[in-house]
């Protein structure tokens, strides 16, 4: 076997390597996707747990995150064995949870029910204001009549602190988490290698068989 032919092994036996590398981590990372749905699936109909802040798309990193409360190391663990690869669990910087905040949002609108003044109640988050996901936490934007903006923002910052924005309008924010999954950056630079060295070995192949015919 000359020179050429080893390299040209060698070649074929990487990309191999790399193909069933590539084939393994895209079966891994679906099955982790199909887990992490389902799990969220279960959250929107079932309510969330008790040390949830929320779900949301981390931009720095490309993934979703979930924000958790003073998480101890167990329940960060235990959190990854749930989700495997395609979600980060982080430590959220808010002091409360989304349920709490989905408790308070709840006494608001029963409040609005009864107060023409409040015209509109939504539950969001501060993601949405352009702030990263490990500063982000749910917010209650509460809108109402300008003659009512001093009162309601003096007793709401009172009993809630940051908790609930009041604002003069009727913007309505809805509450919503982008549960869409995205390709991580090793994966798309594993498939971007191992089609270069397929093309490598194409060219080379063409080329070989074209010094052959002309002999």
């Amino acid at each position: 076997m000359d020179c050429n032919q080893k390299r040209l092994l060698f070649l074929m036996v990487l990309t191999m390597i790399l193909v069933v590398h590539t084939f393994q981590a895209t079966k891994s990372a679906a099955a982790d996707e199909a887990t992490a749905q389902s799990v969220f699936e279960q959250w929107e109909q079932g309510g969330y747990p008790d040390d949830i802040s929320g779900v949301y798309y981390d931009q720095e990193v490309g993934m979703l995150s979930v924000m958790v409360v003073d998480p101890s190391p167990e329940r960060i663990e235990e959190l990854h064995s749930l989700f495997g690869n395609v979600v980060t669990i982080n430590r959220t910087q808010s002091s409360y949870t989304y349920n709490e905040a989905l408790s308070v949002y709840e006494e608001i609108v029963a409040l609005a029910n009864a107060d023409s003044k409040i015209y509109s109640v939504g539950l969001g988050s501060t993601i949405t204001d352009g702030v990263s996901a490990a500063e982000s936490r749910p917010i209650i934007r509460v809108r109402v009549d300008e003659s009512e903006f001093d009162r309601y923002s003096t007793e709401f910052t009172e009993l809630y602190g940051d908790m609930v924005e009041v604002g003069i309008g009727t913007m309505l924010s809805q509450y919503s988490h982008d549960t869409s999954f995205r390709l991580s950056p090793s994966f798309v630079l594993a498939a971007i290698l191992c089609i270069g060295l397929i093309s490598v070995l194409l060219v080379v192949l063409c080329r070989r068989h074209r010094r052959h015919s002309n002999i």
